[in-house]
């Protein structure tokens, strides 16, 4: 620790200011590596989570679901926790919160049978009210010859 006695001396105050930056150095170094020692802990429990849900969903040993996460993460280009989180929330939106592929099969069924108990023609106009059904094109801006 480094004090300044009164009336303060050019070489001692260039020696305490020194000494200050050294330290606020070194405090950026720590600070940087605890950064840096969470994000890699926050990353392998992650992945971690990650290989879970792919050896539970395509029943893979823990070696074959961290093989093809890194696969996957060669493949896109980005790194092995942006793929692990992938996973991880592809199976939170698709598993856990909406049930989403729990219902679909019941959802496509209700979707068929309404679809062949209408004729052609219903099924057809059925069609054209539905909200995925592409909207009528405008006519195009030119003038008709």
């Amino acid at each position: 620790m480094a004090c300044l006695v009164t009336p303060v001396d050019r070489l001692q105050l260039s020696r305490v200011i020194d000494e200050a930056l050294a330290r606020f150095r070194e405090l950026e170094v720590i600070r940087r590596e605890a950064t840096d020692m969470k994000e890699a802990l926050e990353t392998r429990a992650l992945v971690e989570r990650a290989k879970r849900v792919l050896m539970r969903r395509l029943t893979l040993s823990e070696s074959e679901a961290f093989r093809r996460l890194q696969q996957q993460s060669q493949r896109a280009g980005t790194t092995l926790g942006k793929s692990a989180s992938t996973v991880v929330r592809a199976e939170e939106l698709l598993f856990r919160r909406s049930n989403v592929a729990r219902s679909l099969p019941s959802l496509l069924a209700a979707i068929r049978r309404g679809l062949k108990s209408l004729p052609d023609v219903e099924r057809l106009q059925a069609a054209a009210r539905s909200p995925l059904a592409e909207p009528p094109h405008a006519p195009l801006p030119f003038p008709s010859r």
